[in-house]
């Protein structure tokens, strides 16, 4: 597992992510995506919540990552994803925001380290 989720991790995200893909919106929203893009892919997907946070999700992957006024925006990983899964406007999903970290920990790597979630 690399650092970093490629778009080649799509389905590895997904998986992780089905149980709050009603939340698709907050995700997008919380992954920093323009909201433009978010309400198009609402009613792209309007009836398929999978679907739709798929192209969330793959739309987050290909991102430029400085926005427009030159802020930098953090960077698809692993860290991220269990960050947004447990922030409450993307589903607040504390429970699977924890099963992701324990799952996607890599040992030695400074890019990821298991947020402390008996502090929140």
């Amino acid at each position: 597992m690399l650092c970093s989720p490629a778009i080649d991790d799509i389905g590895d995200l997904l998986d992780e992510m089905q149980e709050v893909a009603v939340n698709y919106k907050g995700i997008g929203i919380a992954l920093r995506l323009n909201i433009g893009e978010v309400n198009i892919i609402e009613k792209q997907h309007r009836h398929d919540p999978r679907a739709a946070l798929s192209s969330v999700l793959e739309q987050w992957l290909n991102l430029n990552y400085t926005t427009k006024k030159g802020e930098a925006v953090k960077m698809p990983s692993w860290r991220r994803v269990v960050e947004v899964v447990d922030k409450r406007s993307a589903g607040g999903n504390h429970a699977l925001a924890k099963r992701i970290a324990a799952n996607h920990y890599i040992a030695g790597l400074s890019c990821f380290v298991v947020p402390n979630f008996e502090s929140v």
